[in-house]
């Protein structure tokens, strides 16, 4: 699986796979309070995570040395060069789960994804200010960037306990948030059909909302009003809207990408969690559904990206 070799590269989209891994692992910890599933459990999920992570990174700087044209064309990809954000992305979802081992560690981790994040995401976006961007190659993946980005850098600044910093980070995902919804929505819905090949990056349309709230709820914990309700209902129904549509995204064989879908719901998964911990009635009975749910369809992701299909 993550052996990469001249006629078998790995895709950067598989870094999606550490967001599913790393939210399942919290979600557990939160679980492990709520109904008394065992820490270890949740400590073996997080090792599992921190494992992959690894050997991804390991994997794709070697990929790199061996054929940098090859990583530098997908970067450059208009339609999927964006997908390269997940880097740091998963790098930083690492970071509230590290904290609880090494505080020292936890630092450097999210000093290294925050670089990333902010480099790459200045990069790319000061290409398309640039215009001349086909409007076909506008999807979903255009939020990893600036929206998603910057939200696990405020999730991450958060378990770090540095607030202030952090909400800087959430006002810049928020407003990009805003301003790429209309534009990405309103190009998918008034052109031909996404191309099977490209239809799983859907799944990341879900996110934003709640990668939002479970942020603000690292931030601050406290946090558990009306609106954190809120974006947790608009995400959870997004991820309805793309699972009405699994008989046209399963025209598409499958792919790494798929493992995108799994940002918000275990995003969603922990934004409940904790709200039922807080004492929110909706949330406790939206909780162990979610949990069966979204156990069961990382388990089948990680089964078919084992096998290699």
């Amino acid at each position: 699986m993550l052996i990469a070799s001249a006629g078998n590269p790995i895709p950067v989209s598989l870094f999606s796979m550490v967001l599913g891994l790393s939210g399942l692992g919290y979600a557990l910890l939160s679980g492990s309070i709520l109904w008394g599933i065992p820490q270890g459990v949740a400590e073996a999920e997080l090792l599992l995570t921190l494992v992959v992570w690894g050997g991804l990174i390991l994997t794709y700087l070697v990929q790199f040395l061996r054929d940098p044209n090859l990583i530098a064309k997908e970067f450059h990809d208009p339609s999927q060069g964006s997908q390269a954000a997940l880097i740091g992305i998963s790098t930083l979802a690492l970071v509230p789960g590290l904290v609880r081992y090494s505080f020292a560690g936890a630092c450097v981790v999210a000093a290294a994804g925050i670089s990333w994040h902010v480099g790459f995401s200045l990069w790319h976006t000061s290409k398309l200010w640039q215009g001349t961007r086909d409007i076909n190659d506008v999807s979903p993946a255009l939020y990893l960037p600036d929206v998603a980005g910057n939200f696990t850098s405020a999730a991450a600044l958060g378990a770090l306990d540095q607030a202030d910093l952090a909400w800087l980070f959430l006002g810049a995902g928020v407003f990009s948030w805003l301003t790429l919804e209309p534009v990405i929505k309103s190009s998918i819905w008034h052109r031909p059909s996404l191309p099977p090949s490209r239809r799983s990056l859907v799944g990341i349309q879900a996110a934003p909302a709640v990668v939002c709230a479970a942020s603000v709820l690292l931030v601050n914990p406290q946090i558990a009003g009306p609106w954190v309700m809120m974006l947790l209902g608009y995400g959870l129904f997004q991820l309805m809207q793309g699972f009405r549509l699994i008989s046209w995204l399963k025209m598409q064989r499958f792919t790494h990408s798929y493992w995108t879908y799994t940002f918000g719901m275990t995003s969603a998964l922990n934004v409940c969690l904790k709200l039922a911990l807080a004492g929110n009635v909706a949330a406790r009975a939206l909780s162990l559904p979610l949990m069966i749910a979204v156990t069961a369809f990382i388990i089948y992701l990680f089964v078919r990206t084992v096998r290699g299909r």
